[in-house]
């Protein structure tokens, strides 16, 4: 049985992802993740990311594209009705948030501290135009 080897920029971003998710950006220092992804010093992360403002736009990049390719796979599917959608999408985001429980309250808090980092993840009105239609109709 083979091993997959995990590369340090790959432990790198799962440990940001895993601290800036439940300590929020603010209260995270590289040091932390350094420490969750299990580095001897920080010069192993500033190689692979340039500041701890840029591995937060990634973790940001990451995470939301995860929740946003959940909804679109299901809620922008032009074959199901309304209810079927309803019915797909509920138990798919329940099990989201058991896998990610410290998301929906890290969006709220990083929204909240800082908007404009947020809004471009947050404000795209064309984002479920397939639901949109189908709850105007």
């Amino acid at each position: 049985m083979s091993k997959k080897t995990i590369s340090t920029e790959e432990k790198i971003k799962a440990a940001a992802i895993e601290v800036f998710t439940q300590k929020g950006y603010e209260a995270t220092t590289t040091r932390d993740i350094t420490d969750v992804a299990g580095l001897k010093n920080l010069a192993s992360l500033h190689y692979y990311f340039k500041s701890k403002d840029q591995l937060f736009d990634v973790v940001i990049e990451h995470t939301m594209g995860n929740f946003s390719q959940l909804m679109d796979q299901i809620l922008n599917n032009p074959t199901l009705e309304l209810h079927q959608k309803i019915r797909k999408f509920v138990p798919a985001y329940i099990d989201f948030i058991m896998a990610n429980p410290f998301l929906p309250m890290f969006i709220l808090s990083e929204g909240e501290k800082n908007p404009q980092k947020m809004d471009y993840l947050m404000n795209d009105k064309q984002m479920l135009p397939s639901l949109s239609h189908q709850i105007q109709a």
